[in-house]
């Protein structure tokens, strides 16, 4: 396995954690700090509740990158405002000349009934939703106050969020309308095949529920269809993966499996950074190493 990075990883190692505190938030969507902001602007012809999101950005008028950020929650949970509260990486973002968008999608249904908001193909629908947020990146987010340049878009995801950032970046690396420039995700699945196979073996029913109801051994190529390791391959965009090394959620072999897989195609701009400092190595900690290497990275690359 080839670990690369242009970040200067040694800071984790020396126990360096960003400032990844709750930020004191307002009403609404803003978050102190951050210049201007727009709360749940929505991005499809008839959404849904979970069909929007919330837009951050400071004074400019030049063309300039965005990040889109997809949320964690188990397909089934989460919310873009829970989201930007714990993982404290809008103002971040913001401060170092990015737009960010903040979205919702569509939640997996748990149960027999169908709640608003929710679908029974989170399997497809949740990265269409992710679709939908680049082509309004796209196309009027190009215009003022946002000046969103489309040649630099990024994707970061945490968890299954990650999933979904990962597999819409790679399996869209040739289309025009929706290509992006780098992605990154934070802990996050990228063998569904195996990784629900690991969750069923310990009892749970989530991938069953993403997958429309149907377990991984009934569907096996549903799974490996939506996992972002199919589509490994050099022509994909620069990608990162952050992943706590002793984590017991989603295994970190998820993430070297598609670095390595990245790496043996031929790319040059798959990056893994391994966290094992004690402060931030665990599922629901890692953001704490992670924000100030992503923004960093992200710099670099966007």
């Amino acid at each position: 396995m080839r670990v690369r990075s242009t970040l200067v990883i040694a800071s984790l190692a020396l126990g360096m954690v960003s400032a990844a505190t709750h930020p004191a938030r307002a009403a609404g969507c803003a978050i102190v700090g951050v210049p201007f902001q727009k709360c749940d602007t929505a991005y499809a012809p008839a959404p849904s509740v979970n069909q929007k999101f919330d837009i951050f950005w400071k004074a400019g008028s030049s063309p300039r990158p965005a990040v889109i950020l997809v949320h964690s929650g188990g397909w089934i949970n989460g919310d873009k405002k829970d989201f930007a509260a714990k993982n404290a990486i809008v103002k971040p973002l913001v401060d170092a000349g990015f737009v960010v968008i903040n979205m919702n999608f569509r939640l997996a249904n748990a149960d027999a009934t169908l709640q608003p908001g929710e679908t029974n193909r989170a399997y497809s629908d949740q990265p269409a939703d992710a679709e939908s947020v680049i082509r309004w990146a796209k196309g009027s987010g190009r215009a003022s106050p946002y000046n969103i340049n489309p040649s630099r878009i990024a994707l970061l995801g945490v968890s299954t969020g990650g999933q979904i950032a990962l597999l819409v970046a790679l399996r869209n690396s040739t289309s025009p309308s929706l290509k992006v420039k780098a992605i990154v995700s934070w802990v996050g699945p990228t063998d569904l095949v195996k990784h629900a196979a690991y969750i069923e073996a310990a009892g749970s029913t989530v991938g069953k529920s993403w997958a429309g109801g149907c377990s991984v051994a009934a569907c096996p190529g549903r799974y490996q269809a939506y996992s972002p390791l199919t589509y490994a391959s050099a022509q994909n965009p620069a990608t990162l993966m952050v992943h706590d090394v002793a984590d017991t959620v989603v295994l970190y072999s998820q993430s070297t499996e598609l670095n390595d897989a990245q790496v043996a195609s031929g790319s040059t701009a798959s990056y893994l950074l391994p966290v094992s400092d004690p402060a931030c190595n665990s599922h629901d900690t890692v953001h704490k190493c992670a924000v100030v290497p992503s923004v960093g990275w992200l710099r670099n690359h966007l």
